[in-house]
């Protein structure tokens, strides 16, 4: 079995990744920063003692999920990572999932529902070892799935270059970290130190995990996280000449949202000519 981390904070009462995964009884750890947060969660009643770690690792995501690197993960195998509030994950309809590649989203016959089949944590494990395959044909480490609800942006199957999201990742450890001078978009820094180390990543966009967005306890709302999104943000654009632009989200700060340039391997090999150095 794929090892299973989930690191989390303030949400004893809340959490629920755990629960659509006991109900597969796929096993896992949530890491917490301290004693004191376990007895919180213990008290809860949501998590078993024997499901906890304690890391000890200064507050912050990017520690617990550096923690997880140097501590837990085997260089050269593979590992999940999970937010703790995924309720489910959603994926194509079989008649689609299992047979093609690409979806004519334009189609009458194709809505919202075509992408919205819910799935046990059982056949989540499942499918991510088909999808572990041919990330490993490509020389991918780093797996993702669909960022946004609406069908209409993901007609493919995979993409190989793109943001990945750290809400759902599977990640074959060989050596990369977090960056500790991001706090709030630490999962943008590694995404683009695994594109720049591979050409590529895997992303599934026919699978989504279905979770809260900016919600209370864990890191913090966006109201809470912007002043620290518009300095990682900053960071990210000097660190990596050329390789984010500043995306215009509604209801987002201008200059606390990124996305990458690039949708293809080409592009990452061209731009690291001129601009990376490593």
């Amino acid at each position: 079995m794929i090892p299973i981390y989930i690191p989390s904070y303030n949400r004893a009462e809340t959490i629920k990744t755990t629960i659509w995964l006991d109900e597969s009884n796929i096993p896992y750890k949530v890491l917490l920063h301290t004693e004191d947060c376990k007895k919180a969660y213990l008290k809860a009643g949501v998590v078993k003692e024997e499901n906890i770690i304690v890391t000890n690792a200064e507050r912050g995501i990017t520690n617990q999920r550096n923690y997880i690197i140097n501590n837990l993960a085997k260089k050269g195998e593979w590992y999940i990572s999970f937010d703790d509030n995924i309720r489910t994950f959603n994926r194509v309809v079989d008649e689609h999932y299992f047979t093609k590649k690409k979806i004519n989203v334009e189609s009458s016959e194709i809505n919202q529902k075509t992408f919205s089949k819910e799935m046990s944590a059982k056949e989540y494990i499942d499918l991510l070892l088909e999808d572990i395959k041919i990330a490993e044909q490509i020389k991918a480490e780093y797996i993702g799935y669909a960022t946004v609800d609406n069908y209409f942006f993901n007609p493919k199957k995979y993409k190989t270059v793109g943001y990945v999201i750290s809400k759902a990742v599977a990640i074959k450890y060989n050596g990369l970290t977090y960056d500790k001078n991001l706090e709030a978009m630490e999962d943008f820094g590694y995404c683009a130190e695994q594109l720049i180390k591979n050409n590529c990543v895997l992303i599934n966009a026919w699978q989504k995990p279905q979770a809260g967005h900016y919600e209370k306890g864990g890191i913090g709302t966006y109201e809470e996280r912007v002043d620290r999104k518009i300095i990682d943000c900053e960071y990210l654009m000097r660190k990596y000449n050329n390789f984010f632009r500043y995306k215009t989200k509604k209801g987002c700060h201008p200059k606390a949202e990124l996305q990458i340039r690039f949708n293809n391997p080409k592009q990452i090999i061209e731009w690291k000519k001129s601009n990376y150095n490593k």
